[in-house]
């Protein structure tokens, strides 16, 4: 990417079916809905320190269908930003943003903490079972487990106030 590219349109690497690994720079400020969209043999995501994408730049479903996804990597100086165990989350941990779908775990624990489960974080995660929300989360976004074909078990905690559609 050039040093002085700034935003990612939507769409804007949509279908691009050989891509297989990106490092976003720190140049970029915003993402766009599906920006890596159906690109089926994306394994790995490196989003640097000085990267200014935050929860409200970070278009739904950016990752959408990228079913080969296997980590999120960020670089702990990044301010904005954290990866926990190859799964993105705002930095304080409040908003898990995208759990990678070619992740092959069959469980997933959100991580303590956590208040609100992204539109889209979790779609299209094939092997998961199971999904452990803790109490601490009050709103579970749009569509959040569309297409988890295995999902088997999923409690919503009494603490959760806004369910958008799961499915």
């Amino acid at each position: 990417f050039p040093d002085n590219l700034s935003v990612l349109g939507q769409r804007a690497f949509y279908g691009c079916y050989e891509l297989r690994s990106v490092e976003i720079p720190d140049s970029i400020t915003q993402m766009g809905q599906e920006v890596f969209g159906n690109c089926y043999l994306l394994e790995d995501v490196s989003i640097g320190g000085s990267t200014n994408v935050t929860m409200t730049t970070f278009g739904p479903d950016v990752f959408s269908y990228c079913t080969s996804l296997c980590s999120i990597q960020v670089s702990p100086d990044n301010s904005m930003l954290k990866s926990v165990d190859g799964v993105l989350y705002s930095k304080d941990g409040t908003e898990l943003l995208q759990y990678p779908a070619g992740k092959e775990t069959t469980e997933y624990i959100i991580q303590d903490g956590t208040r609100k489960i992204a539109d889209y974080a979790i779609v299209g995660a094939r092997e998961l079972k199971e999904v452990l929300i803790p109490d601490t989360v009050t709103e579970i976004g749009e569509r959040v487990f569309f297409q988890c074909e295995k999902l088997l078990y999923l409690v919503i905690p009494k603490n959760v106030t806004s369910v958008g559609i799961l499915i």
